[in-house]
């Protein structure tokens, strides 16, 4: 008899302490009966929250009278969740109905209470009208700083020597990227810079908006691209807070004397097609704002007309470091293959780029020297643009036969310990000449091209030819002129346009 009063006071006590934290919650709470969907307790929090004289008049109400929602999807979610008693219970947004008929938005959380005779569902509301309204407003005034933060972005530009092409998609609402570019000493110089600064937020855009400055200031004094960010680093390190840092990546470009100058700020990898630079070029450099004696390390190399360099901050050079395109001469297919892989919001990070190509009306004749095998992808690309620029819809097939020559050139000069290929194309009125010459020994003219002759004029079909003979049938049907030399190693070919 002691022990079972001791437990039914144990039992007496707990219930009043329940009943007393349910009276004196912070939150609004309701006791549901799972099976009538009625109120059975609440508290007085809850009468106020609903604009009930008092927690009496909301007893015998159900959810259809609280929750403004369907009588449906009222009974779906009692029906497939809370009775079934699957924990799915996590906090959510609600709208419920008040005393007067108006609306009012919840979270709403909810419990499973199981009593001996019934099942129980706890809900508990929290009033987030303000702070729902000020989630709103910040949200209005962070489109608005994407805005300006857009509008501050330099544009695409398309002269007579260098297309400039840009790319520019934010993680989130603003971005940690930045990018500009200007124009100096009457226009032969163009200087450009990429930012990359640690975070996504309103703070990441104002430091990227500062460093924009910085950048300015430095090109409009026409400091060196070591300067610049030797300037920009020292400044930064004023206002970057305790483990911020933002990469970058500076070009200069000298259309008077062909070069094109880079240094790295962190931005370690930059893509290009050009004589000298070619696939995925690594670019070391210091961090910005983080030493204060930066390893800067600024390069140069020549250039020519046809080069195109990408630069590209990480959210985007990550994706397109994995499989670095073959074709990466083609401007136009690249800048197109980076806007497939940009993680388009589902990523991790900002996605920038700023992208060049080197212009210049074809000044005929045009010389090319090879002596690498890796010139082939700059050569192939360079050759393509010459073509389409100049017999436009007949481009591919002179550029197949052009192609066999140079194959049959590389195959050549591979016998030789210094291999060489040297290819000319000029225009003359309507006419398309090309001569290839390579350092290496050729082959049979006497021998094989009289053997081409007699199976083309047989008509028998390229594909049944040797390996070695497909590629002269196929030269000489795409061409209206062709001529070897008596050791074949050069050759002139003659197209109609």
């Amino acid at each position: 008899p002691a022990s079972r009063r001791a437990v039914r006071e144990n039992l007496q006590q707990s219930e009043a302490w329940a009943r007393l934290v349910f009276e004196q919650s912070g939150e609004a709470l309701a006791l549901f009966d799972v099976e009538t969907k009625q109120i059975v307790a609440a508290n007085e929090r809850c009468a106020q929250l609903l604009a009930y004289g008092s927690r009496d008049e909301l007893l015998g109400l159900t959810a259809y009278d609280v929750a403004l929602d369907s009588r449906e999807g009222i009974d779906r979610r009692f029906a497939k969740e809370y009775i079934s008693g699957i924990l799915r219970f996590l906090p959510e947004i609600r709208l419920l109905r008040r005393k007067d008929g108006t609306s009012i938005e919840v979270e709403r959380t909810l419990a499973h209470i199981q009593m001996t005779d019934r099942l129980l569902l706890m809900s508990s509301f929290r009033d987030v009208t303000e702070t729902r309204k000020m989630q709103k407003q910040m949200e209005a005034e962070l489109s608005n700083a994407a805005t300006v933060q857009r509008s501050l972005l330099v544009k695409d530009c398309l002269t007579d020597r260098v297309e400039i092409r840009t790319f520019y998609q934010p993680y989130r609402e603003v971005s940690g990227d930045f990018y500009g570019y200007d124009w100096n000493h009457s226009g032969a110089v163009l200087q450009g810079y990429l930012i990359d600064v640690m975070g996504h937020g309103i703070g990441t855009a104002l430091q990227t908006a500062a460093l924009n400055v910085l950048f300015h200031q430095a090109m409009d004094e026409q400091l060196s691209l070591k300067e610049t960010l030797l300037l920009v680093n020292r400044q930064a390190q004023s206002y970057f807070g305790e483990g911020m840092f933002a990469a970058a990546i500076c070009f200069e470009l000298d259309l008077s004397r062909m070069t094109m100058r880079y240094i790295s700020a962190g931005i370690n990898y930059f893509m290009a097609s050009s004589r000298n630079l070619h696939g995925l070029i690594r670019a070391p450099g210091s961090l910005v704002g983080v030493d204060d004696h930066p390893d800067f390390i600024e390069q140069t190399v020549s250039v020519q007309a046809g080069d195109v360099f990408y630069f590209a901050t990480d959210g985007l050079m990550d994706v397109m470091s994995r499989h670095v395109p073959v074709d990466l001469h083609d401007f136009d297919r690249i800048l197109t293959a980076m806007k497939v892989a940009a993680p388009a919001g589902g990523g991790h990070d900002d996605a920038s780029a700023l992208c060049l190509r080197i212009r210049d009306p074809v000044q005929w004749p045009v010389f090319f020297e090879l002596s690498q095998p890796e010139e082939m992808k700059y050569l192939r690309g360079r050759l393509r643009e010459i073509l389409v620029e100049s017999v436009d819809g007949k481009a591919i097939f002179v550029e197949v036969a052009l192609n066999e020559a140079i194959n049959n050139a590389l195959r050549s000069a591979s016998q030789t310990e210094t291999p060489l290929i040297r290819l000319k194309i000029n225009k003359l009125g309507s006419r398309l000449v090309f001569r290839v010459r390579d350092s290496g020994p050729g082959f049979d003219v006497n021998g094989m091209i009289p053997l081409v002759k007699r199976t083309w004029l047989a008509e028998t079909k390229i594909a049944d030819c040797e390996e070695d003979g497909r590629g002269l049938s196929i030269m000489w049907s795409l061409t209206d002129r062709l001529v070897f030399n008596s050791r074949g190693n050069e050759v002139l070919m003659v197209k109609r346009i």
